[in-house]
């Protein structure tokens, strides 16, 4: 009964509005973060804060771009109550996903700090963390689960990009060397995937259960 009411027009046409939903509130979160950045630089027009702000806007305006595409195609699919292909949304997800990592890996500031302290001194880490909540709002628990890993992995990429290495001998045996703390950091986003999966499949089992429900009146009307 579960897989029949998820494919149903009514159950898809909900994702769509859901989906149409998270890019508002992500197109909201990047005019928040451009906001933000821009004030910083007004504020203390460093050469580091303006060739950080050009950076955010470019990437900002690539994925800003991709996101308004997704609303137009998207408002055209709930209008006619058609499905959108699997492999835009696919290159939807890797774009959103690569935004951090490559604010991370470009970072003009990383030129200054120790190689294996650059990956942890980025605060662009933490939209990994807004774009896998966002997940929640696709109502898909596998896709949350591969969401956290590609975060996972890109951030990983990015901070071996900046000069971290796993294995490099040193002489910091602590807990929090940069080396494990990269490592934590990367299995976290990880863990917040699987999160995010636990919250959508609940949300996803509410909304089968509702469409239930109007049938079962339907049919008794």
């Amino acid at each position: 009964m579960s897989q029949l009411h998820s494919q149903s027009p009514a159950f898809q046409q909900a994702l769509r509005q859901s989906e149409r939903l998270r890019i508002y509130l992500l197109l909201a979160l990047l005019a928040f973060i451009l906001v933000l950045r821009g004030s910083r630089t007004i504020l203390a027009p460093t050469p580091d804060n303006i060739a950080t702000l050009y950076m955010f806007l470019a990437l900002i305006g690539i994925l800003g771009v991709n996101e308004f595409v997704t609303l137009y195609v998207l408002a055209r699919a709930i209008r006619e109550s058609k499905p959108m292909a699997k492999v835009f949304w696919f290159l939807n997800i890797c774009l959103e996903i690569a935004l951090p990592a490559i604010s991370i890996a470009t970072s003009a500031s990383a030129a200054i700090i120790a190689p294996g302290y650059r990956p942890l001194a980025n605060p662009s880490f933490l939209i990994y963390f807004l774009l896998l909540v966002l997940t929640i709002l696709r109502l898909d628990p596998p896709l949350s689960i591969l969401c956290g890993f590609l975060a996972s992995g890109s951030y990983l990429a990015a901070a071996y990009h900046l000069g971290w290495r796993p294995l490099q001998q040193t002489v910091e045996n602590s807990l929090y060397s940069p080396q494990k703390n990269v490592l934590t950091y990367g299995i976290s986003l990880i863990v917040v995937g699987v999160t995010a999966a636990v919250v959508a499949r609940e949300f996803r089992a509410q909304v089968e259960a509702a469409l239930r429900e109007a049938e079962t009146r339907r049919k008794m009307e």
